[in-house]
């Protein structure tokens, strides 16, 4: 028996909801692949992403870009917050971002607050969808002060190979 695409076998590569197969197999193969695909973390070298806010209280510092022309399909949903200069409430952003570091498309936030002396390091959650191979993905902060603040990140995230 041949399935609607001419494999024999459900749940092949070729049921990828990416791929433009728009069916419940498709469907349910691309999340077992969400679920089940090896994460990894960037940056891969034990650095970490560094965003500065604006001077202004509640203004988006400039973009920093995170992920360079990527070449497979990712999305991510873990941001390891390492580290911070002062204590404030942020908002963390994520966009597809073009060459000039303009944003294109919003892709997702997070918010967190440090109050005084703490462990620093810890992760939040977020949803984003899948980045298409071949794009720049940025990100930028903002907080609740007055001053320069920096935020040092990580992102934990898997592919859709």
């Amino acid at each position: 028996m041949k399935l609607i695409n001419g494999s024999d076998r459900i749940g092949d590569e070729s049921h990828l909801w990416k791929a433009g197969s728009k069916t419940l197999l498709a469907y349910s193969n691309s999340a077992y692949k969400h679920i089940h695909n090896s994460s990894y973390v960037i940056p891969a070298d034990c650095s970490v992403f560094r965003a500065s806010t604006h001077n202004d209280v509640n203004t988006f510092g400039d973009f920093i870009q995170l992920v360079a022309l990527t070449t497979v399909a990712i999305d991510f949903h873990w941001i390891s917050i390492v580290n911070t200069e002062d204590t404030a409430n942020h908002i963390l952003e994520f966009h597809i971002i073009d060459g000039a570091g303009a944003s294109v498309k919003y892709l997702g936030a997070v918010s967190f607050t440090r109050i005084g002396a703490q462990v620093r390091s810890f992760q939040l959650y977020t949803q984003c969808p899948v980045i298409p191979a071949g794009v720049r993905v940025g990100a930028r902060v903002k907080n609740d002060k007055v001053g320069v603040d920096w935020v040092d990140f990580t992102l934990t995230y898997h592919d859709y190979q």
